[in-house]
């Protein structure tokens, strides 16, 4: 489906002459008008904008409803020179679609600031933003604090983020991006951290995928040959399609770059009859899934 973008901009503009210089100096006032991005039509408040060495922005205002995004400060080459941008109520989901980002899928309401600096030689961004509602691959994952950025010297997005669930349990993300070498490197201590969002990876062989996972990860590697490392102990309920049946885990689950592994595990069907699991689900960097079951029980339901 075709997706709407449009709209136009008013302004008027005073141009002069610094004395003893032969440079222009404009002096641009943007006036209130709408603009139509991603069929969703954004207010843009007045703002005053100054073109000389550099741009001068000063109260610039992007707003749908709740959802803001201002703009105030100076874009040079200068790392004296900050632009500050505040967010509030921003949907995350609709920001990944305008930019047409789907590798994975993020949404949740995001409000914070951040410092931008040098943006017309090597560009650095710092940024504090709170998520509330944050969902990842539509999974409720609680709210989401995070420090980041982007230092385009050293290539490196630093993460440093905090997951808390509605039970109040903490989920902690630190590490970095590395955006032009396309790679990460993150280390993940999940305490009763959501696991729904491992649902689209087993579409079309488990469903109803929900639960919890407590232990420590390591994910790294480039984009697209992703390596998770760790074990932790998860308590997980799901449905096996070609069964029919509903089943339940809670045990240790053992992580290797190509393999999710539970060894001997206790599982339980919908009427609660119990038996062991020795289970492999084999993999190449989160694609092509195999998997291997050994079902140890009596009276379960198959």
């Amino acid at each position: 489906d075709e997706v709407e973008y449009k709209g136009r901009l008013e302004l008027s503009a005073l141009l002069k002459k610094r004395l003893g210089s032969n440079r222009l100096v404009a002096d641009v006032v943007l006036h209130p008008t709408e603009v139509v991005i991603r069929d969703t039509a954004w207010t843009i408040s007045e703002a005053s904008i100054r073109i000389d060495s550099v741009l001068q922005i000063d109260r610039f205002a992007l707003q749908h409803g709740r959802q803001s995004i201002r703009a105030a400060g100076v874009i040079s080459a200068s790392a004296d020179d900050l632009l500050l941008l505040d967010l509030r109520n921003v949907q995350l989901g609709y920001v990944f679609d305008a930019v047409n980002f789907h590798s994975v899928d993020f949404d949740g309401q995001a409000t914070g600031r951040a410092r931008l600096a040098s943006l017309l030689s090597q560009p650095k961004i710092d940024a504090e933003v709170h998520v509330r509602n944050f969902l990842f691959n539509g999974a409720p994952m609680g709210d989401l604090d995070i420090k980041s950025g982007f230092h385009a010297a050293e290539d490196v997005v630093p993460i440093d983020a905090l997951i808390k669930s509605k039970e109040k349990l903490v989920t902690s993300v630190r590490g970095e991006v590395r955006p032009k070498r396309k790679g990460l490197d993150l280390r993940i201590g999940a305490q009763g951290c959501e696991i729904g969002f491992i649902q689209p990876y087993v579409e079309g062989i488990l469903s109803r995928f929900q639960g919890k996972a407590t232990g420590d990860f390591h994910l790294s590697g480039g984009f697209k040959s992703l390596q998770l490392e760790g074990k932790g102990l998860a308590d997980a309920g799901f449905r096996v399609d070609v069964l029919g049946t509903n089943f339940h885990v809670k045990d240790t689950v053992y992580v290797s770059p190509t393999q999710f592994a539970l060894r001997n595990a206790f599982i339980t069907d919908g009427e609660g009859h119990q038996g062991r699991v020795t289970a492999r689900m084999n993999h190449t960097h989160f694609k092509q899934f195999s998997y291997n079951l050994q079902l140890d029980a009596e009276n379960m339901l198959l």
